[in-house]
């Protein structure tokens, strides 16, 4: 029998539709990665005037940028969703509109055009991770700047127009309204409880079914009311609610963790589309007190049909903690 699940965070229910599960291993993706195209890559080491110039890059002693020698670079989008330029709210009859003011980054994850965040070395990843943290630290020093959003499109199914493995940063001038509803519920909780909504969540997933990793600072579980099939949060031990402030031993164990895990999934399902996002706090706002930053994995391993779009709850044909066990034979 089909049943509801209620998720804490977003205060979203999803239907786990039992009946029509399948088997864990028949959501396995075909391995086969589509062969690099005539032109060339734009991210690929050789082909940086492709890009705009670079904001940011790590490498090996001095180099020229914009040059070859590059372990990973951050240039901005060439084709942006958010720029800088100012301009002011205004309205077209009863419709408010206004420039969408911030900045679009890519980070090219690595020189090498195949490798993905679960193929990396964990110091690679680790790399990718503190690049995130520089580009969190320099960008929300701007005023306008409201919210940092990073994700990772890997795969066409998941939104990544370009095979060559990269993250994206958009640096916008509001709070997205998901994080917004993270953010009301986790202060409705603290306010009700004293307690922190996703430290109780993780103390709850660790000594159940859905763990999947765990070390001294992080957490790895699926989640108890998922989007998609699989879906996975990896949450710190200790209570902060900005990823910028990590620290640095917590960062080598966190690329770890997400190597290992991204890892799994890689093998589990012959390397399948996935997103990975980045959920922080707000850059003007002290949310320390009830907020907690996290990674979320969706593996696209199914598509949203009209009752998703039309209803806007999920359905997801998976259980949890069947998967969870399913992905654990992989770690």
């Amino acid at each position: 029998m089909s049943e509801l699940r209620f998720n804490m965070v977003t205060g979203e229910w999803v239907v786990i539709a039992t009946e029509r599960a399948a088997r864990p291993d028949s959501y396995a993706k075909s391995g086969k990665r589509e062969t690099p195209e005539a032109s060339p890559c734009p991210f690929c080491p050789g082909c940086e005037k492709m890009t705009p110039p670079e904001v940011m890059a790590y490498a090996d002693g001095l180099r020229e940028p914009d040059s070859v020698g590059w372990h990973l670079r951050v240039v901005p989008n060439k084709y942006p969703a958010f720029t800088p330029e100012k301009g002011i709210e205004t309205k077209e009859g009863m419709f408010p509109k206004m420039p969408a003011r911030g900045f679009h980054e890519v980070i090219i994850n690595s020189p090498d055009h195949w490798m993905s965040l679960g193929e990396m070395k964990p110091e690679e990843v680790e790399r990718v991770l503190r690049a995130y943290k520089d580009r969190i630290l320099y960008l929300r020093l701007f005023d306008f700047v409201k919210y940092i959003q990073i994700i990772v499109n890997y795969g066409r199914e998941a939104g990544s127009s370009i095979e060559h493995a990269h993250s994206q940063l958009f640096a916008i001038p509001m709070i997205p309204s998901l994080v917004r509803r993270e953010l009301t519920r986790s202060r409705d909780w603290k306010r009700k409880t004293g307690k922190c909504l996703f430290c109780e969540l993780m103390r709850e997933e660790e000594k159940g079914d859905r763990l999947l990793l765990t070390n001294q600072s992080f957490v790895s579980f699926l989640t108890f009311a998922p989007r998609y099939p699989f879906e996975s949060w990896v949450l710190p031990r200790d209570h902060l609610s900005r990823f910028e402030e990590i620290e640095e031993g917590d960062l080598h164990l966190l690329a770890d963790l997400l190597n290992r895990l991204l890892n799994a999934y890689f093998h589990a399902f012959l390397d399948p589309p996935y997103n990975l996002i980045l959920h922080t706090s707000p850059c003007q706002r002290d949310t320390q007190d009830y907020y907690h930053w996290h990674l979320e994995i969706l593996p696209r391993l199914n598509t949203w049909g009209g009752f998703e779009m039309a209803s806007g709850m999920i359905i997801t044909t998976a259980l949890p903690e069947e998967g969870a066990e399913f992905l654990r034979g992989h770690l």
